[in-house]
């Protein structure tokens, strides 16, 4: 009987922490927090370079901003000797696995400057079940703060740069895609969306992900859901913002054999676009570094449009 009520306790102690830290994580996101961006981005204070490599077609700059509100955003430019008219900049947010190193995955930049983002996460690498449990709330902070660091890195490249003049263009790629849509929509100052691999849905894309990890399918869809929730996707999903972009244009790319992303989330975003807007598919699986055929795929269709823009 002794033993029955240590286990009782113990449960509702294990129960209470869990819900204490339930809701630390899901405070930040009880209350929609884009109206707490523009203080997030807040003005930029300190511009550090921390490295320079000369390449065959661009010169190459490892840059720190650091904003009077503390955020602090890395970020790769990658400055062609032989600018195009018009100054095209693409500003790159990628995924976690590759970052700012995004600027080099074009094997030259036909005179488009690159501008490619750290992802702001800045714990773990390694992105095990319980490892990401205990850095949750360092995941959302990052979330949360890729449109204010997205609207800093523009104040750097459009008043810092002595471009003359400069057309931005934000480029999301993979699990960028879904958060680029925001900054895109809120800075008015970005002429033109890219969302590459991406889709609507967080929920039921972080469900496809969870596949063979947890079980049984409705646990799975909880545990889903929950992290979408932690993700702010009740404010920052992609098709509740894709359509304000309007009347900039966007231009969406999706793979036809990508397995990684429900095919039923990539309609969602389709169906959320509004005029003016371009929707292509390539072939092969999602893109990844690992993937350099289905990347080569994208550059081909993204650089001709580029450069007939100018």
């Amino acid at each position: 009987m002794r033993t029955l009520r240590l286990i009782a306790v113990f449960a509702a102690i294990a129960m209470a922490m869990l819900t204490g830290l339930a809701w630390w994580i899901l405070l930040p996101v009880l209350d929609d927090p884009v109206p707490g961006f523009a203080e997030r981005q807040g003005v930029l204070a300190q511009i550090d370079e921390t490295a320079h490599h000369q390449l065959a077609d661009s010169a190459l700059t490892e840059i720190t901003l650091t904003s009077t509100s503390g955020l602090q955003v890395q970020l790769a430019l990658r400055r062609p000797h032989r600018p195009l008219e018009g100054s095209p900049v693409l500003v790159l947010i990628a995924g976690q696995e590759t970052g700012r190193d995004a600027a080099m995955i074009f094997p030259e930049t036909h005179g488009v400057t690159v501008a490619a983002l750290s992802y702001l996460y800045q714990g773990s690498d390694k992105f095990s079940r319980l490892g990401m449990a205990a850095d949750l709330h360092k995941i959302q902070r990052a979330i949360l703060d890729t449109a204010p660091a997205v609207m800093l890195a523009n104040d750097y490249l459009l008043h810092h740069l002595q471009l003359d003049p400069v057309s931005l263009e934000l480029v999301g790629v993979s699990f960028g895609a879904f958060l680029a849509a925001v900054p895109a929509a809120i800075d008015k100052r970005i002429d033109r969306l890219w969302l590459i691999h991406g889709a609507g849905e967080p929920a039921r894309v972080i469900d496809r992900g969870l596949e063979g990890r947890i079980w049984p399918d409705p646990l799975r869809a909880l545990v889903a859901r929950f992290l979408s929730t932690v993700a702010a996707a009740r404010y920052l999903t992609p098709e509740l913002w894709v359509g304000r972009v309007a009347p900039r244009p966007v231009l969406v790319i999706n793979g036809i054999d990508d397995d990684d992303i429900p095919r039923q989330a990539v309609l969602a975003l389709h169906g959320a676009l509004q005029e003016p807007h371009e929707i292509m598919w390539v072939e092969g699986g999602h893109i990844h570094p690992k993937r350099p055929e289905t990347i080569a795929r994208v550059i081909d269709l993204m650089f001709p449009r580029i450069v007939a823009q100018r």
